[in-house]
């Protein structure tokens, strides 16, 4: 059985308008000769932009669990998973079902984000 050095880092991306910080979890293996990192591509996941949709949660909890099992063990070989769990805390936080605090839909502004109005969105883009 092969040894799985599994490595699990949080970070904070960014802080929200409101000053809540929106972490940022990277999991991936420990890099060998057999896989090195310089070959490895990053696969980014984010969850609950709309507030709105808690299921979001649900879902990427499933992944997570997935992720850090035995059973994903060839995949963060491969791979460096970067998951943002919480894309829009303070929509979250103020009950909006599909707004963020500044009233705008963080969906729609992938384009162009403002660092001070979306800064989630900024610092993931």
């Amino acid at each position: 059985n092969e040894k799985d050095d599994l490595v699990y880092e949080r970070f904070v991306l960014c802080d929200s308008i409101l000053g809540l910080p929106v972490p940022l979890i990277s999991i991936t293996a420990s890099p060998n000769k057999k896989y090195p990192i310089k070959k490895w591509k990053v696969i980014v996941i984010s969850s609950w932009i709309h507030p709105g949709e808690s299921v979001a949660s649900f879902v990427f909890n499933g992944f997570l669990k997935f992720i850090l099992s035995s059973d994903a063990r060839h995949l963060r070989k491969l791979f460096i998973f970067k998951l943002i769990p919480v894309q829009n805390p303070d929509g979250v936080v103020l009950g909006n079902y599909w707004s963020s605090i500044a009233g705008v839909d963080l969906n729609r502004m992938w384009i162009s984000p403002d660092k001070t109005l979306h800064p989630t969105v900024y610092a993931l883009k």
